[in-house]
């Protein structure tokens, strides 16, 4: 790497930091083993810690840095790692059932908690017992766990399609915005529902931090819509960017939303106050 030989690597996943010359830092492998099906996401906290996160495949016994051992308990299960500036674990956790289960984003909040989401098949159950169902071929997930790494509460989200947790954002005042990709419409807690408007639509969702839902709103139209990736613009709101057809130029504020086309595929800025 960057001509220098990196001695010890096996098969697995690695973390390499590079500063902002591009020049080489540290390689650290935080994964051992084969069949590492996705590398999702990869985000820096305000304490230059990492959080990671892996899809592991049932193939494989997979081992730390530190030595634990993991292994998956069906066709592919999460993974989320902490590691701190040196690239040390420091925290990690698995999910996952019988089916394909994914973390596909997670977060470290401004009080140290972390929150994790992403997609289960068939169920799941939790380290405190909890078990989350799936009613369709996927469902979506959320999970708060404290700075003692414990678990503060769960949701799952979704009805009888295909959903999946894809996002998470906190607000500057502690609020958790989420973003999903939803095939069908669902019911939710405190009389709040998720419609459909084509084949897969993007929903935000708004908890506090004690898990209460507070809002919800559905962006979509007739045909395939995805939601990839929303941040923080430091101005207490969110923006997100999708992915749309031909179709979808429609119910949005113009004021508050651009599009740039290429052909049949168009990207969508939608920006969501308070």
């Amino acid at each position: 790497i960057d001509g220098a030989t990196q001695t010890g690597i096996q098969n697995g996943a690695m973390l390499i930091k590079y500063n902002a010359k591009g020049e080489l830092q540290w390689c650290k492998q935080i994964v051992i083993g084969s069949s590492i099906k996705d590398i999702y996401s990869l985000v820096e906290n305000s304490s230059k810690e990492y959080l990671i996160t892996v899809q592991i495949s049932s193939s494989n016994t997979y081992t730390l840095p530190n030595g634990e051992m993991i292994s998956s308990k069906g066709d592919y299960d999460g993974l989320v790692i902490k590691c701190n500036e040196l690239g040390e674990i420091t925290f990690y956790k698995t999910i996952g059932g019988t089916g394909e289960d994914a973390i596909t984003t997670a977060i470290q909040t401004s009080d140290g908690n972390i929150y994790i989401g992403g997609y289960f098949s068939n169920s799941i159950t939790l380290e405190n017992g909890t078990t989350l169902q799936a009613n369709g071929k996927t469902q979506g997930f959320i999970i708060k766990y404290n700075q003692s790494g414990e678990i503060e509460w769960s949701k799952s989200i979704g009805g009888s399609g295909a959903e999946s947790v894809q996002a998470l954002m906190q607000r500057s005042d502690g609020k958790i915005i989420v973003g999903a990709d939803s095939t069908a419409g669902f019911a939710l807690e405190d009389g709040f529902s998720i419609g459909n408007n084509g084949s897969k639509d993007f929903v935000f969702l708004q908890y506090d931090r004690n898990g209460k839902l507070e809002a919800t709103k559905l962006v979509g139209g007739n045909d395939y819509d995805k939601r990839k990736n929303q941040k923080n613009d430091g101005c207490s709101t969110c923006s997100d960017n999708g992915i749309y057809d031909n179709s979808m130029w429609q119910r949005f504020r113009r004021e508050n939303c651009r599009r740039i086309r290429k052909g049949d595929i168009s990207v969508q800025l939608v920006r969501v106050y308070e």
